[in-house]
């Protein structure tokens, strides 16, 4: 009975096929030889605006090339910081922003090249605006939550000049630490550079900046490390951030003292040249 079945319907579909494929011919939709078609062509996308709607495209990106740079910007620009990030470890990024940073949006989203595997990390991304003219930082922490933040734990912070500047927006300015103490650097007329110096109010100590002339003090901010809710003792990081306002030899110097004792014969001391020219 079944071989019968089958020799029944072989004719049947041999008819069928013929007909669809007459079908087929006369609405002149056979497949042209040669290859497979021609993908439609699409764009690059920006890092994470195909998945999160946000648009960052067009925006400058910060990531972690830049962490403990200062970089100039305009009032009212805005700008995007991306950091890496794997919620499937337990971390997350836990920011912070000055008063003069207004956090406009955030999210996360997966990094395009290992999107849909089982695992892999993405993208943390703030979009920020800047008002007004100033020094402002942002920085964050990579934590597990329910560890709080631990000694090891890694870091990024982003220092902010905001004003309007001979140093093009978004340009990393030149900063001098402790490394570049006793020693001459040089500057172009209406730039703006930063001094970093390690701090810790809490021994009683903190540095006693003297500037000349010639350089104008755009700002002078202390930001305490980040650290463990309720821990003491934490240091910091005094930064001042100057303009070379003046050409000629410039100079700033400071002693890191205790206030209420003036300046001692063991007290560290730091200073900088700044040669300024006109171009």
């Amino acid at each position: 009975m079944h071989l019968i079945t089958v020799r029944n319907k072989i004719p049947c579909a041999l008819v069928l096929a013929g007909v669809l494929a007459m079908a087929l011919f006369a609405c002149g939709c056979t497949t042209t030889p040669g290859g497979p078609a021609t993908p439609s062509p699409t764009g690059t996308p920006a890092p994470t605006a195909t998945s999160t709607q946000v648009p960052l495209e067009g925006l400058p990106l910060y990531n972690e090339s830049y962490n403990g740079e200062t970089i100039a910007v305009s009032p009212g620009e805005r700008f995007a910081i991306v950091l890496d990030e794997n919620p499937t470890t337990g971390y997350s990024w836990n920011a912070t922003f000055t008063p003069g940073l207004v956090n406009t949006g955030k999210g996360n989203t997966p990094n395009p090249e290992t999107a849909g595997l089982a695992g892999a990390g993405g993208i943390h991304y703030w979009i920020v605006e800047v008002p007004e003219a100033g020094a402002q930082q942002f920085s964050a922490v990579y934590i597990r939550p329910w560890e709080g933040v631990l000694p090891d734990d890694q870091t990024f912070t982003l220092n902010i000049i905001v004003g309007e500047v001979q140093t093009p927006p978004g340009k990393k300015v030149v900063t001098y630490t402790e490394a570049d103490n006793g020693t001459t650097v040089n500057e172009l007329q209406g730039s703006m550079f930063a001094i970093s110096l390690a701090e810790n109010p809490t021994t009683g100590y903190a540095w006693n900046a003297t500037i000349s002339s010639g350089l104008e003090l755009v700002d002078d901010v202390y930001e305490e490390d980040a650290h463990a809710p309720g821990m003491v003792g934490v240091g910091g990081t005094h930064w001042w951030i100057l303009r070379a306002a003046a050409t000629g030899t410039q100079e700033f110097s400071a002693a890191y003292i205790r206030s209420w004792e003036g300046v001692l014969p063991g007290d560290q001391t730091y200073s900088l040249a700044i040669d300024v020219s006109a171009s």
